[in-house]
């Protein structure tokens, strides 16, 4: 039986363009969805960044 489970996402900005839904911008290059957790820190990323939502979207649907 296999049972979903949420995963943390943690930005990395490594895809360089700053867009939430290029995979490449989080850390195991899997953009996040409805049933994980995201962290956005400085963890990976030193100082302050800008994350932009999908055009046409006005709010993005995850767990915490």
């Amino acid at each position: 039986m296999l049972c979903a489970v949420a995963a943390q996402i943690l930005w990395d900005g490594e895809g360089g363009d700053g867009q939430w839904a290029t995979a490449a911008n989080w850390a195991g290059n899997i953009a996040p969805g409805a049933t994980d957790d995201v962290l956005l820190n400085n963890s990976h990323v030193a100082g302050a960044y800008i994350v932009t939502l999908p055009s046409g979207v006005s709010a993005v649907a995850v767990k915490s």
